[in-house]
Formats: structure tokens, sequence, C-alpha cells
């Protein structure tokens, strides 16, 4: 299973693979989980993100890629239970791209993260 840091730029998401230098350095400042979202409310202990160009994280690695915010036609988030992790998945009109957010207690805070970025797109399903 590969490992995603899932970084929202003005008009973009990018899904940049965990691994190599560029994971190490994005993984250490997003969180090395299935699905890791940088935001606000990251710890004010945590070390700041470093500036990273959105082409050095995909040239990074091959299985890194980009979804344009305007190309995405819904985001449907699940919750899951005991057995089963939480699911982020973003449509678009020929793709479904899946991730699981591997620490539950994240949820909350991933889904506000979804809403605000895109609002008419995103719901708990």
């Amino acid at each position: 299973m590969r490992k995603y840091a899932l970084v929202f730029s003005p008009e973009s998401l990018i899904a940049a693979i965990l691994g190599g230098v560029l994971g190490t350095t994005i993984g250490h400042s997003f969180g090395n989980t299935g699905l890791s979202i940088y935001n606000k409310t990251m710890s004010k202990k945590a070390e700041k993100p470093k500036e990273i160009s959105t082409d050095d994280i995909l040239k990074a690695d091959s299985h890194s890629f980009m979804i344009p915010y305007r190309d995405i036609t819904k985001v449907e988030m699940k919750k899951g239970g005991m057995l089963f992790p939480i699911k982020f998945t973003f449509l678009t009109a020929g793709n479904k791209f899946t991730f699981k957010l591997l620490d539950k207690n994240k949820f909350n805070d991933c889904v506000e993260l979804m809403k605000s970025i895109l609002p008419d797109k995103a719901e708990v399903v």
C-alpha cells in the first residue's frame, strides 16, 4: 500500500507519495498516515512545513499526482468503524481516488478542512 500526503494548493489537490528524501520531508511536515492533511489545527509544537513547490512534489515520484479542484465533482468522507478505516473518496468525471485515514482522531478536523476547501462538493456518507 502506498502512503500519500494530501497537499492542498490554492487550485488543486496534490497526492504526494511518501518515500525517499522528498517523501521524508513531506511526511515530517504533514504526518505519515494514509491520508495526511496539514492545516491550521496542527499542534503549536509541530515544526512548520518546509517550502516545497508543486513541481518539486510531482517530479519527486512518478506516483505523485495532482487533481485540479475544478475537476472534482464530489468528495465522499466515510467515518468507518472498529474494523473499517476512514475513507475519503475524490470523484472526477472519469476517475475515483480513495484514500484511507489511519488516525481516526483526525476525522472531524479533516471533514472541516474538506468543507472549507470544497464546500459544495464535500459530504459525509
